[in-house]
């Protein structure tokens, strides 16, 4: 077992062995970030609140008292439950954070600094740290949100939904996919300077950030052009076709035609060679403008074909064309499977075998690995307390019956 300190080289390799982070964050961004470097190697601590643990662990889906989320996102982490209210827990915290080598927290600033954890506290003890501290509207305010409150300030929002309805969510909080994403490859830039200069730093972003940047193009036409973009549904605003459609069977395609040639590969597929001399469909500039009129065409001739059929038509003619498919749908794929996008681990306090994505990016010479499912909050605190810094068995057990650190005895599988 490795968790590295400021004592020792900075230490870089691919796959992430020697990094030793810290996850100090709840809910989804921080701990899928986390994530991300732990299933290259990186030794994620999973550092959670005494009692309940993560917040996380309290919402839907639970089964068995297992938060069933919770195995991918913490998968290859280990969980150490610390009181960052008290004193003891607090010094505890900054023990770890004096050995590692990555402090991820979406706390707010003011209970940082409160608590004398801030970057500034932590830095002082470990000049090669680097934290990386996500908040909903960036250090310097204490607006509390989250992902659905982040895509609405950014301007996601107001742009998903039919044009004659409201603002609509997506189905995931996508503002915590892409921080998630974004810290991880924050981290990895910080990482990389370090071992350049030897110096730690401080990463920070708000949650909305990564969705604002997400949505350039929008931003530039709409400074540009004074326009606010409209709802177009499943409509896309700058190519098309380029939809959802239902095919004879009841099943949804999705079709982008996304280039020239592939319009008239696409008229081909669907046995409507016409259209492709059609002026008003000549380019895309000209379908986008005729666009009501192009989907009352293609629509019925989609519409009148098999899902398969329409689907291997498509592909047949070098087509871009998905299923839409539910999540049912895609346990039930075999490429997925196949490709390692879907991978399925043995977990013993459920007592059967749990699916969950694969590691990406797949490396060929380094790659990823996916060890052992999410713990439960606390699962290893004396593990962590002992081999990481030092304490003997006796003192972890007096910090439990003080309430400073928790530990939980792990459940054994439902009969």
């Amino acid at each position: 077992m490795v968790f590295s300190g400021p004592d020792g080289a900075p230490v870089l390799s691919a796959p992430l062995r020697g990094i030793g982070v810290l996850d100090a964050s709840t809910m989804l961004a921080g701990p899928y970030c986390a994530g991300l470097l732990g299933d290259f190697g990186a030794e994620v601590i999973k550092v959670e609140d005494v009692g309940e643990g993560d917040p996380m662990r309290q919402s839907a889906p639970v089964l068995h008292g297992q938060h069933l989320p919770s195995k991918s996102t913490n998968r290859n982490k280990r969980s150490v439950a610390l009181d960052l209210r008290s004193s003891r827990g607090r010094d505890l915290f900054r023990e770890l954070s004096r050995r590692a080598d990555v402090v991820i927290t979406n706390f707010r600033r003011s209970a940082l600094e409160r608590w004398s954890i801030d970057y500034e506290d932590l830095n002082a003890l470990n000049p090669q740290l680097v934290m990386f501290h996500l908040t909903a509207f960036g250090r310097h305010s204490d607006r509390p949100g989250f992902a659905r409150v982040a895509e609405a300030f950014a301007g996601l929002t107001h742009l998903t939904g039919m044009p004659d309805g409201p603002p609509m969510f997506c189905g995931f909080p996508v503002a915590d996919g892409l921080a998630g994403t974004h810290g991880a490859y924050s981290v990895m830039l910080a990482l990389f300077e370090r071992q350049r200069t030897g110096r730690g730093q401080l990463v920070e972003f708000a949650l909305y950030e990564p969705v604002l940047r997400m949505l350039e193009g929008a931003v530039a036409a709409c400074s540009v052009t004074g326009e606010v973009p409209r709802r177009l549904g499943n409509e896309n605003r700058d190519i098309a076709p380029n939809s959802l459609y239902e095919t004879a069977d009841g099943t949804w395609v999705v079709v982008p035609v996304s280039s020239p040639s592939m319009w008239s590969r696409f008229c081909a597929a669907i046995g409507r060679e016409e259209l492709a001399s059609d002026p008003r469909f000549a380019t895309n500039l000209d379908r986008v403008r005729h666009r009501d009129e192009l989907n009352a065409v293609i629509a019925p001739a989609i519409g009148a074909l098999r899902a398969d059929d329409f689907l291997e038509d498509c592909w047949t003619h070098g087509v871009a064309a998905g299923r839409v498919n539910s999540m049912a749908d895609v346990l039930d794929t075999r490429e997925l499977w196949e490709s390692e996008s879907l991978i399925s681990l043995h977990d013993e306090r459920l007592g059967r075998a749990i699916a969950m994505p694969g590691v990406v990016p797949r490396m060929s010479g380094s790659p990823g690995a996916v060890r052992w499912v999410g713990p439960e909050a606390g699962q290893h605190t004396d593990e962590i307390l002992q081999e990481v810094l030092g304490l003997s068995g006796v003192e972890v057990d007096e910090l439990v019956d003080e309430g400073v650190v928790g530990r939980v005895a792990v459940p054994s599988a439902p009969a």
